[in-house]
């Protein structure tokens, strides 16, 4: 996919924070606890965003998770239900 790019070394917060304050489009995290991301669906639904799991539920209780923001939403979800 020639519009992604792939960046090691960001913690859960900052990449989910970056989706939140508007400076990433999408934060993906294929490793998930609910003790890594309590606050996340929170603060990104706040933020006019969504945090969840890769089935389009807003939970912090899943294996997977991403944050994207609302427009892009239908389409993420196309792309990791693939």
């Amino acid at each position: 996919m020639e519009n992604t790019a792939y960046r090691v070394g960001w913690s859960d917060a900052y990449g989910h924070a970056l989706v939140a304050t508007g400076r990433l489009e999408l934060m993906v995290d294929p490793q998930m606890s609910a003790w890594d991301c309590g606050p996340f669906p929170v603060i990104l639904r706040e933020a006019g965003g969504y945090f969840g799991d890769w089935d389009g539920n807003e939970t912090i209780h899943c294996d997977r998770a991403f944050s994207t923001t609302r427009p892009l939403l239908p389409a993420v979800l196309e792309l990791l239900g693939d």
